[in-house]
C-alpha cells in the first residue's frame, strides 16, 4: 500500500475523531480562560502529509525516513486569543498543563523583517481523547499553536497564496505586499497591545 493511501485510511479512521475530541477536550481545559476567540484542532490533509512526507535535506535525501511515524502534526490545535499579552498567558497554561515536548515560538529570521509569528508546542497526546477501540495508528504528539486574530489572519492568507500550486508561484513585487501585509497586522497586534496594557480587565469587562 501507498504512504498516501496508508494515510488517508488513518486519517479517516483514526485522525479525524481524535482531532475532534481533542478540540472538545482544549475547550473545555480552556474554559476559565478570558480572551479566547476560537479553539480548533484538525487532521492534516492527505495532500499536506504527502507534501510533507516528500521533504529533503540539504543533502538530497528524503528528511523522513518513517513519516508516518515521525511527522508530528498529523492532528494540529490553534488556539487563537486577542491580544499579544493573551497568547503569552495561554502559553503558560498550556507549558503547565502538559508537558509539552518542543515549545517554540515562529518569526522572521531578522528584525526588519516582517512575515509568521505564532507559538508552536508539540504535545502527547492526551489519555483523556483516545478512542475507546485501541491506540493502533493513533499518533503520539499533536502541534499546537497560539496566535492572536492578526497573526492567525495573515498567515492563513498567506500560506492559501504562497503555498497553494493553483496560485502559481509568486512574483517578486507579490512577496513584498504579503509581507508589507505582515507589517499591518504586527503594527494593528502592537496597538492593541499598548492600548491594554493601559487597561485592567475582569471576565465581565473594563474595570479602568
Amino acid at each position: 500500500m501507498s504512504l498516501k493511501a496508508q494515510y488517508d485510511l488513518r486519517r479517516s479512521r483514526v485522525l479525524v475523531g481524535l482531532a475532534e475530541r481533542l478540540e472538545r477536550f482544549l475547550i473545555e481545559i480552556l474554559a476559565a480562560q478570558s480572551r479566547i476567540d476560537r479553539i480548533s484542532a484538525r487532521a492534516k490533509t492527505t495532500d499536506s502529509f504527502c507534501k510533507k512526507a516528500a521533504k529533503k535535506d540539504s543533502g538530497g535525501s528524503k528528511y523522513y525516513a518513517h513519516p508516518l511515524d515521525q511527522i508530528q502534526d498529523q492532528v494540529g490545535a490553534r488556539i487563537i486569543v486577542y491580544y499579544p499579552q493573551d497568547v503569552d498567558l495561554v502559553a503558560t497554561y498550556i507549558a503547565d498543563f502538559f508537558n509539552a515536548i518542543e515549545a517554540k515560538e515562529l518569526g522572521p529570521d531578522s528584525d526588519q523583517k516582517f512575515g509568521y509569528l505564532g507559538k508552536h508546542f508539540i504535545i502527547p497526546v492526551p489519555s483523556d481523547v483516545l478512542p475507546e477501540e485501541g491506540t493502533k495508528d493513533v499518533p503520539k504528539h499533536f502541534e499546537l499553536q497560539i496566535k492572536t486574530m492578526f497573526q492567525h489572519a495573515w498567515s492563513e492568507s498567506s500560506h492559501n497564496l504562497a503555498y497553494k500550486d493553483d496560485h502559481g508561484k509568486l512574483t517578486s513585487e507579490e512577496r513584498r505586499m504579503i509581507a508589507y501585509a505582515a507589517a499591518q497586522a504586527w503594527g494593528a497586534d502592537r496597538i492593541f497591545k499598548d492600548v491594554v496594557s493601559g487597561r485592567i480587565f475582569t471576565d465581565a469587562g473594563i474595570i479602568h
